[in-house]
């Protein structure tokens, strides 16, 4: 399970780590078996890129996937090809 720490809007692992840091913890919900990784430099471009390709706006794009998160990638299950359930927030 992973949890999200909504004073930093980051990721934390450990609900008792993280209530020492945090004065309010979210549940992320992620699709099992949970195969969770933060998202890196070229994976944050390829997802701005296919939001781009669906939607035509590279504006949704930066609002959706922005530069200044952590961004978490989830491999999802069951596909030919790699599909990842993108975390960015949790609110």
């Amino acid at each position: 399970m992973i949890y999200w720490c909504d004073d930093l809007n980051v990721p934390v692992l450990s609900k008792d780590l993280g209530a020492k840091r945090c004065s309010s913890l979210s549940v992320a919900r992620i699709t099992k078996p949970g195969d969770v990784r933060p998202a890196f430099p070229a994976d944050v471009e390829i997802t701005r890129r296919a939001v781009i390709n669906e939607f035509g706006s590279g504006e949704l794009a930066k609002l959706l996937i922005p530069d200044d998160e952590v961004i978490l990638l989830n491999k999802i299950p069951g596909y030919a090809d790699q599909a990842d359930e993108v975390i960015v927030r949790v609110e």
